[in-house]
């Protein structure tokens, strides 16, 4: 699991190991939105929790966990953000 954006970036481990070390990261939390453009819709998120890891959806007022397939909504996925995975698990 993981993306693998070493391909796109360019770094001085790449340099000094003679390869391109993997750059890994995880989703860990998607933006939604639902309608039919920007100015008509509503927004909700899906986060990954730090301690638990559990996924969460946020829908204005309620919070509840999300399973499986219910996490990634493609046709409505607006923003994703990432950590690196060999960042130390942090927690905010």
């Amino acid at each position: 699991d993981g993306v693998d954006f070493s391909q796109y970036a360019s770094s001085q481990d790449a340099v000094d190991a003679g390869a391109k070390p993997a750059l890994l990261y995880d989703i860990i939390s998607i933006v939604n939105h639902h309608g039919r453009d920007a100015f008509c819709g509503h927004y909700t998120a899906n986060c990954r929790h730090c301690v638990d890891g559990r996924w969460y959806s946020f829908n204005d007022d309620t919070v509840g966990v999300v399973e499986g397939e219910d996490v990634w909504l493609p046709e409505e996925a607006y923003i994703l953000c990432f950590v690196r995975r060999d960042v130390e698990k942090l927690c905010f």
